[in-house]
C-alpha cells in the first residue's frame, strides 16, 4: 500500500509552509531525544516576510501531536492570525512573543525546554561550569536571568533581553 502524505489544507506562502514544516519537525526531534514536558515546553520560529508573526505549539498538544498544520500564526499581541483554532499557552506566548518582538532576525527560532540536564544547570548557583570539552563549547554564550515565578507578565520580557545580551542562551534559574 502506498504512503499517503498530507498535505496543507487552508493557504499560506510558501515560505511559510516551508516554516511549519521545519518547526513540525524540529517538535518531533525535541520529543524524539526526551526533551517534551507534557505540554510546558515551547519552540517557536518567525514566519517568513511577516513581521512579529510567529508559529508556536497549540496548547494542550504534546510534542509528538504537533504538525505543520495544527501549528498556531500568532502575532506578538497574541491574536491568532492563522487558521488554527487552538489556543496557545501564555507563559510560552509572553516569552516569545517579546523575544521575536525586540530581538527580529536574531530570535528567528526560540526554543524553551525543562530537561534535566538543563534543570541542573539552571539550579546551579555558577550555571554551566567550564569544567570539561562540551562545556567548554558554550562560554561567552550564555545569560542568566533569576527565576521571577511563571512567565506570563509582559515586564518581564524587558529583563529577559536585558540578561540574554549579545548571547544565543538564555538560561532562567530554577527554571530551564
Amino acid at each position: 500500500m502506498a504512503t499517503q502524505i498530507k498535505t496543507r489544507d487552508f493557504e499560506c506562502s510558501d515560505a511559510e509552509w516551508q516554516a511549519r514544516q521545519d518547526l513540525a519537525a524540529c517538535y518531533r526531534i525535541f520529543d524524539h531525544l526526551g526533551w517534551g514536558e507534557s505540554i510546558y515546553n515551547h519552540i517557536s520560529v518567525a514566519v517568513p516576510g511577516e513581521e512579529n508573526v510567529f508559529l508556536i505549539n497549540p496548547f494542550g498538544l504534546l510534542y509528538d501531536e504537533v504538525t505543520a498544520s495544527n501549528l498556531v500564526k500568532i502575532d506578538v499581541e497574541g491574536n491568532n492570525v492563522g487558521p488554527s483554532q487552538y489556543m496557545v499557552n501564555k507563559a510560552g506566548f509572553t516569552q516569545h512573543a517579546y523575544f521575536h518582538e525586540k530581538l527580529g532576525a536574531r530570535a528567528n527560532a526560540i526554543c524553551h525546554v525543562h530537561t534535566t540536564a538543563t534543570m541542573a544547570v539552571c539550579s546551579h548557583k555558577d550555571g554551566l561550569l567550564p569544567t570539561n570539552f562540551y562545556a567548554c563549547n558554550f562560554q561567552g554564550q550564555i545569560g542568566y536571568h533569576d527565576f521571577e515565578g511563571v512567565t506570563v507578565r509582559a515586564e518581564e520580557g524587558e529583563r529577559l533581553v536585558q540578561n540574554l545580551g549579545n548571547n544565543s542562551i538564555l538560561m532562567l534559574r530554577n527554571h530551564g
